[in-house]
Formats: C-alpha cells, structure tokens, sequence
C-alpha cells in the first residue's frame, strides 16, 4: 500500500526558507515539482503548503502572481480565474489559521 503525502514537502519548505529566507515562491514550487515524489500533486495543494510555512513573512501580490504564470496548472486560466484562485487560496489559509478563533466565536454567539 503506498500513500501519498505532502508532510515530506513541508520540511523541505522549511529547510529552503531556513536557508534563504528571501526565496522566491515560483522557485520553491518549481524545486518541489521537480521532485518524483511530490509528481502527483497539483500546484495548488502545494502552493497552499508553500504559504502555509510562509508564518510572518510578507508576500507580495507580485511574487504569487508570478508563481502562477510559471505553474503548469495555471497557465491556461484567465487573469480573472488565476484572480479568483488566488483569492481562495487565501481565504482558505485565513480559515485554517483560524479555524479554533472562529469556533469559540461561534460558541459565544449562541
């Protein structure tokens, strides 16, 4: 039985920005992608990996743009779909991050 898992990735992410703090996004998705392991996943769920380790560190809107002109599953959306991805992408690291904050809100509001 073989699984797959993207928890190998993540201390690869966390060596590389050890390393290099200032590395750029496309950068590591492409050195992941490169990687036999990793070859099932799509760039989402990595990206997704990527910025989930990014802990404090700014992102600016042009670095992740760029990484989604480079990536492969990407590349044939519009701007206005790439936009959209991007904008759940973060939505869904906000609500990961926060995901205990939002339940006890949920708590005190009943």
């Amino acid at each position: 039985m073989i699984m797959w898992s993207l928890e190998p990735a993540e201390e690869i992410i966390k060596k590389l920005y050890k390393t290099n703090a200032r590395r750029s996004i496309s950068g590591t998705l492409s050195y992941i992608r490169r990687q036999h392991r990793f070859s099932i996943f799509g760039d989402y769920p990595i990206l997704y990996k990527i910025l989930q380790n990014l802990n404090g560190i700014n992102i600016s809107e042009r670095q992740l743009n760029y990484a989604f002109n480079k990536s492969q599953d990407f590349r044939h959306l519009s701007v206005k779909e790439k936009k959209e991805v991007r904008q759940q992408l973060f939505k869904n690291l906000y609500v990961a991050k926060n995901k205990s904050v939002d339940n006890s809100r949920k708590v005190e509001n009943l």
